[in-house]
């Protein structure tokens, strides 16, 4: 589900929202998901934040129940500067992610399997410290291929 056209490197947010909204864009315009899509997204995370405290490299998973999904995927970005997103564990603590995956999905359960393995993925703290590095979107690919999570 991760495809290199919906992933940017060196992505600039001014803010969370703005980050999400950026990330759909570019799912909009490869045809993934509708214009409605980031709203849903940005709705959701309101009330379920979505930053993960992981150990070396801050990530944020935010998705959405609803909004339209023409093709399941997953929007990247490794941000420029890191932006400020709540814990999922903790919904007062800010954590400040510096990189952002949007995920899309027709089906709920599936949904619910490609977080458990983007968990997975997360908890390895030299797998999230490469992927922060890489310096072209194929290199990230190969990252998430040798993980087994592509």
């Amino acid at each position: 589900m991760l495809e290199e056209k919906n992933i940017r490197l060196g992505l600039s947010a001014k803010s969370r929202d703005d980050c999400i909204r950026k990330i759909c864009a570019v799912m909009i315009e490869n045809g993934y998901v509708g214009d409605d899509y980031a709203d849903a997204v940005i709705e959701r995370e309101n009330d379920y934040p979505t930053g993960l405290p992981t150990e070396g490299v801050i990530i944020a998973i935010p998705h959405a129940n609803k909004g339209t999904v023409h093709r399941p995927s997953i929007g990247a970005a490794i941000l420029k500067s890191p932006v400020g997103f709540y814990n999922m564990v903790d919904p007062e603590e800010l954590l400040m992610a510096e990189i952002v995956f949007v995920l899309a999905n027709l089906d709920p359960e599936k949904q619910l399997q490609d977080l458990s393995k983007l968990m997975e993925c997360f908890s390895d703290t030299e797998l999230l410290k490469n992927i922060r590095n890489v310096k072209t979107v194929s290199e990230m690919i190969d990252l998430f291929k040798s993980a087994d999570m592509n």
